[in-house]
């Protein structure tokens, strides 16, 4: 008896899910897409045929977000999935196009702009929220039920029953064979129902998919640095310094060398490039031995009368010590800075007794020794910061702002120029560079783009485009390759788009009253960073121009550099000051104290440290 009313429950169950719970649409087709973007054309057009050449009913239009979600969660005939938009494009929520959507029943108001919850102060402050908890923790260890319900085993079957994943018979593949439907009238019916009410995805897996492992099991040297820093008022930065020229440093970067490659005694380099256009390959070591991770794990000394609040620097005295294993060191070989009596091992700071771990610096020992590169640069730049690219697989460097108007590219383990291009009419003032792509602007007006090839090592001898349009000196340049679009600034104020591919214009960005553009950053995320040495202001832009953010300084800067995730952005500055902001609104998050000023920098977030050359010629490195 029991087995049959245990029966008969299931049945029910079933007989109530597949006849009440079955869904008439699928979660994503024609009709949602057209329904979220119906303010952007060309979907506003298609939505428009689709109604019968008129829009929709005011309240049936996508009018507010909060609306949209609580209908989500209470009707039983929505099932609308999110679409990409929602996670990299705000433009959709705006009616820039001012269409006429008309007033709703319960509102005389007349519907522009999408309404947004209140945690979001604009359609970008929503769209980096939504991008930012897509790519949480939280979403990375539940994505595996999403996926088992929508291309997984729970997609079809019992447990697509038990978890109310059923949909209409007509969205499953296969679930029909055309070739044996004989009425056209019945042939056409079924189409125009996949047509308008979607398809199931193939089922790709049939069992379980694993599940993500944690962030910190993958990266053991991770570092979210705006939590650690507002949840630790306390927190110490640590310094290193080393004066490696009498020219200023106006190139720096850090090239990881193979992980194996480095525990066999092969270390990584630090790449720095004065104005007397001497290139120094010093050598350097940040090992952890017990945890095998590149961790620059520095004792931290107790606070000096010097030491601020707040986490400011924390420097100590150079200590001597028998013991080299125990000690962060640097080691400075014969130089122009210093005769071969003077080479010795100088201690930076203790370590614990019981430490592995090390930081070793070397200076280059044919630092002055090699061959200047190429030409002496040209008095009118101003700033060196676009003046140089490196392509760390190939050791290669591209290089302008030579008084003979050229583009060079030159192999530093060689220390040979393999090319020097001469197109531009006037001064290379900037470069930039991404996957095969150069761009180089010129105090001759001009963009030109160039393609590399990478095998042959040598750019192809025509420009791919110029570009023309700016009335002054191009002094700054940005290049994506993954977005298509090359972004130039000009001293004439203004900042120009085009395509990468096609050459095509898009759009001009007008600084305020016109001020000179001096740097410029297009981010992976699709922002655009740019400063103007004028009026001192930093300015953060979508990739459609939109105006996210802008901050008066009260300090000039001759560098910045953005992180890899666009979060971040690092402010090098000539006041002797390293700044740390939020990159999406312009907030300090630290300051970091130095002794001289800042003229090219790069952050590296991943190996937690910021990499700076000063005006005096020293190398600074802050680990973070």
């Amino acid at each position: 008896m029991r087995m049959k009313n245990k029966n008969f429950f299931l049945f029910l169950k079933y007989f109530f899910f597949r006849k009440i719970r079955d869904w008439g649409e699928i979660f994503l087709f024609f009709g949602i897409v057209l329904y979220y973007l119906v303010r952007l054309e060309p979907f506003t057009g298609l939505h428009v045929y689709l109604q019968g050449g008129k829009f929709d009913k005011a309240d049936r239009v996508f009018n507010s977000i909060a609306e949209a979600w609580n209908i989500c969660q209470t009707s039983t005939s929505d099932v609308k999935e999110l679409i990409p938009e929602f996670f990299y494009l705000p433009e959709f929520l705006y009616n820039h196009n001012k269409f006429n959507l008309g007033k709703r029943q319960d509102s005389e108001v007349q519907i522009e702009n999408c309404l947004l919850p209140n945690w979001a102060k604009t359609p970008e402050d929503f769209i980096r929220i939504q991008r930012e908890a897509l790519e949480s923790e939280y979403v990375s260890q539940n994505i595996d039920k999403w996926i088992d319900l929508i291309f997984g085993y729970k997609q079809r079957g019992k447990k697509a029953i038990i978890e109310f994943n059923i949909f209409y018979y007509l969205t499953y593949e296969k679930s029909i064979n055309f070739d044996k439907i004989t009425s056209p009238h019945e042939k056409k019916s079924i189409e125009l129902q996949i047509e308008h009410f979607g398809q199931t995805p193939s089922q790709i897996f049939r069992q379980k998919h694993p599940q993500r492992f944690p962030l910190k099991q993958v990266i053991h040297n991770i570092l979210d640095l705006t939590l650690y820093w507002r949840m630790k008022s306390d927190y110490r930065y640590r310094k290193f310094s080393s004066k490696i020229s009498n020219a200023p440093i106006i190139f720096v970067y850090f090239s990881k060398t193979i992980e194996t490659f480095s525990f066999m005694g092969i270390s990584d380099k630090i790449l720095t490039i004065d104005e007397n256009r001497y290139l120094g390959m010093h050598s350097c070591f940040f090992i952890n031995q017990n945890s095998m991770e590149m961790e620059p794990n520095i004792q931290e000394e107790k606070e000096t009368n010097e030491t601020k609040k707040g986490g400011n620097l924390i420097e100590n005295e150079p200590q001597k010590t028998a013991n080299d294993e125990q000690q962060i060191f640097v080691n400075k070989s014969k130089s122009k800075l210093q005769s071969q009596s003077q080479s010795k091992k100088i201690a930076y700071q203790k370590k614990p007794e019981n430490s592995k771990d090390h930081f070793v610096f070397q200076i280059d020992s044919q630092y002055f020794n090699r061959n200047q590169l190429g030409y002496s640069y040209s008095p009118k730049i101003s700033s060196f910061a676009t003046c140089f690219s490196f392509v760390q697989a190939r050791s290669l460097l591209f290089s302008c702002g030579y008084w003979d108007d050229s583009l060079k590219i030159i192999d530093i383990e060689k220390m040979k120029i393999l090319q020097s291009i001469t197109n531009h009419s006037d001064i290379v003032s900037c470069l930039d560079y991404d996957s095969g792509y150069l761009a180089t602007g010129s105090y001759d007006t001009t963009v030109m783009i160039w393609r590399f090839n990478e095998e042959q090592e040598k750019i192809e001898p025509n420009p791919v485009h110029v570009f023309y349009g700016h009335d002054n000196s191009v002094t700054c340049l940005g290049i994506s390759v993954d977005l298509d679009v090359v972004v130039s600034g000009s001293e004439d104020g203004t900042c120009m788009i085009h395509t990468l591919f096609e050459g095509k214009y898009v759009r001009t960005i007008v600084n305020e009253n016109f001020s000179p553009l001096t740097l410029l950053k297009i981010t992976k995320e699709g922002f655009l960073v740019t400063f103007s040495e004028n009026d001192l202001v930093l300015s953060v832009y979508s990739i459609n121009a939109t105006l996210i953010a802008k901050k008066k300084l009260t300090e000039n800067i001759k560098c910045f550099d953005v992180s890899n995730d666009s979060k971040f952005l690092v402010v090098g500055t000539q006041q002797k000051n390293i700044h740390l902001y939020n990159l999406y609104d312009i907030s300090l998050i630290q300051t970091f104290e130095v002794d001289d000023s800042i003229i090219s920098l790069r952050f590296y977030e991943v190996w937690r440290f910021i990499l700076a050359g000063t005006s005096q010629g020293k190398l600074i490195i802050l680990f973070l």
